[in-house]
């Protein structure tokens, strides 16, 4: 249906390459392609990006995303749908990362591309650019994936006032129950473990069942 849409009646359509893309992303994962098969990370000695090359022109999930982005050069949602298949299905971590800048390069206020390239910094060992970059979408798109990842970090790092102070901001600029959910579920976490404040950390779990009537779905990109 996909491959109709964007050859023949819509050759620019972004969301129609953007849903081909991830269901051939899906079907790869699927069929068995595991980290042992294709893996690539900065340490490797294929230093012209050959290795990289051949993974992904192996892949029809990022050829899809490749035409997509010929056809739709200004398209965040591409790059960064490219990005999560090329860093959770390939495991081909460079070019991930490559495909993040891009995206973030094109739009600098997108908190999901944001968070996805906080994430794949912090997996490599870049904690400082992760929180660079999760404070970054913070400014312009607050989630709850960006507040309770950054608030992981301070409370793995022993920040636990920033991790409050954190949760307490943002409970009140996020769009829905739902959002709000997640970070009322983090914040009594952290009450109960580290502050041993039993008392707090249940009103603030009675609050997160009470917006469970007003949460709404959201898809990340």
């Amino acid at each position: 249906m996909y491959e109709h849409i964007v050859t023949v009646l819509q050759p620019t359509d972004a969301h129609s390459y953007l849903a081909w893309g991830r269901l051939e992303s899906r079907r790869e994962r699927g069929v068995g392609r595991t980290a042992s098969e294709d893996v690539v990370d900065e340490d490797d000695d294929d230093k012209d990006g050959t290795t990289a090359a051949v993974i992904s022109s192996n892949s029809k999930a990022s050829s899809i995303f490749q035409t997509g982005t010929q056809h739709c050069p200004n398209s965040t949602h591409l790059y960064h749908g490219w990005a999560i298949h090329e860093q959770y299905t390939l495991h081909n971590t460079p070019k991930a990362r490559s495909l993040l800048q891009t995206a973030l390069d094109l739009d600098p206020n997108n908190g999901y591309v944001c968070h996805a390239y906080g994430l794949l910094e912090h997996t490599m060992g870049e904690v400082s650019k992760a929180k660079s970059l999760w404070q970054q979408g913070l400014v312009y798109q607050p989630s709850a994936a960006l507040v309770c990842s950054l608030g992981e970090m301070y409370v793995a790092s022993g920040d636990f006032h920033s991790a409050r102070e954190l949760y307490s901001t943002y409970l009140h600029k996020l769009p829905n129950g739902r959002e709000r959910t997640e970070v009322y579920l983090s914040a009594a976490s952290l009450e109960e473990r580290v502050y041993n404040d039993v008392e707090k950390a249940s009103e603030l779990l009675r609050r997160a069942c009470s917006e469970g009537g007003s949460s709404s779905g959201r898809e990340e990109g």
